[in-house]
């Protein structure tokens, strides 16, 4: 991962597991089947604005 802070270039390892990392955040599992279908749903129905 590749930030900026403090208009210092900060750059750390990925996390091993990403998905639970976003699990913790948006408290709520990924679960690929439902979330990649909702995913690209919402930018076919938006992407065309």
């Amino acid at each position: 991962m590749l930030f900026l802070l403090n208009g210092k270039i900060i750059l750390e390892p990925l996390p091993d597991d990403p998905y639970s990392i976003l699990d913790k955040i948006i408290k709520e599992p990924y679960k690929e089947e439902i979330d990649e279908k909702k995913a690209e749903e919402m930018l076919l129905k938006n992407a065309c604005r």
